[in-house]
């Protein structure tokens, strides 16, 4: 079976964070508010076959609130909120979630999910989240053809705040049978988190 074990930025670690943008030079495909107004997610063909916990994926489904999916769901427009156990506290399933919480993004021009893929990677970029209490708040999840995966997370501008999570980091498989919940503090500006399978004997 597979695990995964992860190492990030701010434990020292040596995990760089290096910003991917595909925001401001028109590489990445903008789905902005109005958008996730009336859909759950947007669905992406992939040109590699990504393994997630054993299984291979073509397509993934990007989720407003911050995560994706690799399985097709109804879409129930009802932008999904992070349960309060995961992974079972919840039926979405096989999910990379970089920061899965109770946030969306702002009206702007410039907000929303934009993704790019290459033959090798698909990046997705999060940008310009908030609630009440938190604001400019970007996140990135990179898929490797490889099936290692990294988030990464940084400020809009400088009044951009992180107050708190309000939500949760982690993943899951297909069953939610297996998954984890990353540390709250990794949610933060500047910092990456990469994640890589380990085949366990079972």
């Amino acid at each position: 079976s597979t695990a995964y074990s992860y190492e990030a930025t701010v434990d020292g670690s040596g995990v760089p964070f290096e910003w991917i943008d595909i925001e401001t030079n028109g590489k990445g495909e903008q789905n902005n508010f109005t958008y996730y107004n009336s859909h759950d997610f947007v669905e992406v063909n992939l040109p590699f076959e990504f393994p997630f916990y054993g299984k291979k994926y073509s397509k993934m489904y990007i989720y407003n609130t911050g995560f994706i999916s690799f399985t097709k769901r109804n879409d129930q427009k009802i932008w999904p909120e992070p349960p309060a156990d995961f992974p079972s506290g919840t039926i979405y399933t096989n999910i990379i979630a970089p920061y899965w919480g109770m946030h969306t993004m702002d009206m702007s021009k410039t907000a929303g999910t934009y993704h790019y893929i290459t033959e090798n990677e698909a990046v997705v970029s999060f940008m310009e989240y908030g609630n009440t209490m938190n604001m400019g708040v970007c996140f990135q999840v990179i898929l490797k053809k490889d099936g290692t995966f990294k988030y990464q997370y940084k400020g809009f501008g400088p009044y951009s705040i992180i107050y708190g999570a309000f939500g949760l980091a982690g993943f899951s498989n297909e069953d939610g049978t297996q998954g984890t919940k990353i540390p709250e503090r990794y949610i933060a500006f500047n910092n990456a988190v990469q994640f890589k399978p380990v085949v366990t004997q079972t």
